[in-house]
């Protein structure tokens, strides 16, 4: 039988708007749910970049990565990083154990709908002074792509890397990990994990 640790969801950004919290637990699932059920969604990679630009470098949310709402979808005719990542609504995701590191094939249905809102993505290194032209960041981080490059230009990080799974007969599709912003991990995009690593972070808005 599997064992996994558990973890107290741990409630470490508040500000009048918002709250974000993390927890690190095994299954994936399990964590989503308790997450959900303190009101939080899972974090997008906008959202969380805009609090690493907020709380600071040396923040917690700055210096530990984590699992993100993003996913990317493999197919035959390209790679894509998609807002409607169907791993995180298929309900494999609960019922999976993390630790057989199976991959996550998709129907047709979920790659069409998963295409609705994507943007084609390759295995390259964005410099960071260049996230507001290059359409992979401004799909990421939106309105804040520039700003979070810079953030990043301050920190001594002059490229953010993108890592991706070799393709397969079958289309699947993966979460984003989003690596720690510091000199070591350089704030990564990961799409060639298994949903075996820990960490989860949410995000709610609070009622004024």
């Amino acid at each position: 039988m599997v064992k996994y640790k558990m973890s107290k969801l741990i409630k470490d950004i508040n500000t009048d708007v918002l709250a974000s919290a993390y927890i690190e637990i095994l299954p994936f699932g399990k964590g989503k749910s308790m997450l959900e059920k303190e009101g939080y969604k899972i974090i997008s990679l906008e959202e969380n970049a805009k609090l690493r630009i907020q709380e600071g470098k040396g923040a917690y949310i700055s210096n530990n990565a984590n699992w993100v709402r993003e996913g990317i979808i493999y197919t035959k005719n390209g790679v894509y990083l998609t807002r409607n990542s169907p791993v995180l609504t298929d309900i494999k995701t609960i019922t999976s154990i993390p630790t057989q590191a199976e991959e996550f094939y998709i129907t047709k249905k979920q790659i069409e709908k998963s295409l609705e809102d994507s943007v084609e993505i390759k295995p390259i290194a964005i410099p960071t002074n260049r996230f507001k032209d290059d359409p992979i960041t401004v799909f990421a981080f939106d309105d804040i792509a520039e700003q979070y490059g810079l953030f990043l230009k301050e920190i001594g990080i002059k490229k953010m890397s993108i890592e991706l799974h070799t393709l397969e007969a079958k289309p699947f599709a993966t979460l984003v990990w989003f690596c720690s912003s510091n000199k070591y991990q350089s704030s990564n995009l990961i799409g060639n994990w298994h949903l075996i690593h820990e960490r989860i972070r949410g995000i709610k808005k609070l009622k004024k």
